[in-house]
């Protein structure tokens, strides 16, 4: 049974890194003592035992916290004499690489699940921000007619005072006038006897 064997690009890709970043840490990997192996055109080929020993750089620098430095030289140490970064002679390579690759499909299984998790989570916060807006544009149209039912309530109060104003007026222009009619009455009623009582 042949060894899967990868280039630069599928490695990086299958890392989630730039390829640049990729050829960084192979050029630092051999200056420390790391053999990759390379086809006529002089390319690196990656076989499984170096996509395991790149994997646990990356998780090296980036889930654990080393420097770059520091895990070169781990990976490179354990990589030597074509041993992986479990430590696996090269006879019990095919072995170790199958049980990675089933640990490897483990973790993308839990990410597969944890994945539709977080859709189920989105589709619930959709909703959710969908009825928050439903009410937002309720709460909106509800202070809106309440306001047209204070404007429309200023308004008619506003009509009855000038109303009950006018009234006011009127009686008062009423009393006046029947004040003055009566004061007149008396005059002339005053006049009369006067007229009469001279004669």
């Amino acid at each position: 049974m042949g060894k899967n064997a990868y280039t630069t690009k599928q490695v990086a890709d299958n890392l989630s890194v730039s390829t640049s970043a990729m050829r960084k840490w192979c050029l630092m990997l051999e200056d420390a003592g790391y053999r990759f192996e390379r086809n006529e055109k002089n390319n690196r080929v990656f076989y499984d035992h170096d996509m395991l020993a790149l994997r646990h750089l990356k998780k090296l620098t980036q889930d654990d916290g080393k420097s770059l430095e520091n895990a070169i030289k781990a990976v490179s140490d354990m990589g030597r004499s074509r041993q992986d970064v479990t430590g696996s002679d090269s006879e019990e390579h095919t072995q170790e690489a199958a049980v990675s690759e089933s640990v490897i499909k483990r973790y993308e299984e839990k990410i597969d699940m944890l994945e539709n998790k977080l859709d189920i989570l989105l589709e619930y916060v959709e909703k959710q921000d969908a009825r928050f807006d439903a009410q937002e544009r309720f709460n909106r149209e509800l202070i809106s007619e309440l306001k047209n039912q204070q404007g429309y309530i200023n308004e008619s109060l506003n009509t009855r005072d000038q109303q009950l104003v006018a009234a006011m007026k009127e009686a008062q222009e009423a009393k006046r006038l029947a004040a003055a009619s009566a004061e007149e009455k008396e005059v002339q009623t005053k006049g009369f006897f006067a007229r009469l009582l001279g004669k």
